[in-house]
């Protein structure tokens, strides 16, 4: 069997060792969740840099649409008034709704990507905590670990008046190792 001292070293240098991997590993995860959601706003801005860009495709051809449709009222003789021209204002209106609608639609995508940018944040942030986390258990566990073998080589004696200054003695060995 080995050692105490050098199990004991062992143990803390293992526990260190995973705590700050870890500890790596949230802050990779945090960052990679930061980078994510840098793109999903970069693809917001697009998505509503395009949906204006629709909009006004849509009404401009719509104005064609409304164009054509009055020479078309005006080359077949039949006066601007009364119903064609209640029909007309029917088609502006619904007209205007479609390039509302577009709007609409590419508002909602724009949302969509900015709301997932914010979960990625937070999915980061949460692995970090989680990597901190784990390295407070990992180190606690390796403490608790150096313990038990300090305390079955005779190292600890807590039961027969030790306690403090038996702590000490060992510091002392320990240092002069």
């Amino acid at each position: 069997m080995c050692d105490p001292t050098t199990m004991i070293v062992a143990t803390l240098a293992t526990a260190g060792v995973n705590a700050y991997g870890q500890i790596q590993a949230g802050q990779q995860a945090r960052a990679a969740g930061e980078r994510n959601a840098q793109i999903l706003e970069q693809r917001a801005a697009a998505q509503r840099e395009q949906t204006a860009f629709n909009e006004e495709r849509t009404r401009a051809r719509n104005r064609r649409a409304a164009a054509l449709a009055r020479v078309g009222l005006a080359t077949s003789g039949v006066a601007a008034t009364g119903t064609p021209l209640s029909v007309a204002g029917a088609d502006r209106e619904e007209m205007e709704l479609d390039a509302l609608t577009v709007r609409w639609q590419g508002e909602l995508e724009a949302q969509e990507s900015l709301n997932e940018a914010e979960t990625q944040r937070f999915l980061g942030r949460q692995a970090a905590s989680r990597g901190v986390m784990g390295a407070i258990g990992t180190l606690a566990t390796g403490a608790l670990s150096a313990g038990g073998v300090a305390y079955k080589a005779g190292m600890l004696n807590f039961g027969n008046g030790g306690g403090v200054s038996t702590l000490r003695q060992n510091a002392q060995f320990l240092r002069g190792v």
